[in-house]
């Protein structure tokens, strides 16, 4: 699960291309600001929206390139707590049952209908576009 913020030159003529390239400390400078205000977004919103963070903010991660930075999730439960999952059956795979603990009391059953989870979001909006080219812009002019 990530997502990827990027400054794409391919269009531009050469000589800003060039300028893209002598400037290239800066404008990473600039895009680890736009990271670092993403994963505090996503931190703060898992908080708010989940029963134990803990595990979720501790596989946040950041990548940065040349002219991008990767913000994501390595979580196992990544993609299901970001885009919700729909009703399922969850039966055992290597026993007879599934053991359920519930009130203290442990219960076996052979199979459970789990009512399916409702999409977090959590980096999804984490940042929109709109945040991303403000931050990203006023990071430059404080460089700059």
């Amino acid at each position: 699960m990530t997502i990827t913020f990027q400054v794409d030159s391919s269009a531009a003529t050469e000589k800003l291309d060039r300028y893209v390239r002598e400037m290239g400390t800066t404008i990473q400078m600039a895009l680890k600001n736009v990271a670092s205000k993403a994963m505090n977004n996503a931190t703060s919103r898992a908080r708010e929206s989940l029963k134990n963070p803990a595990g979720y903010i501790r596989h946040l991660y950041k990548r940065l390139g040349d002219r991008e930075v990767i913000i994501g999730n390595d979580h196992k439960a990544a993609w299901i707590l970001e885009f919700g999952s729909k009703p399922h059956r969850i039966t055992p795979k290597s026993a007879r049952a599934l053991k359920i603990y519930s009130g203290g009391e442990a219960s076996f059953l052979r199979r459970v209908e789990h009512p399916g989870t409702r999409p977090r979001l959590i980096l999804h909006s984490a940042i929109t576009p709109r945040e991303a080219i403000e931050c990203f812009s006023h990071a430059l002019r404080e460089l700059l």
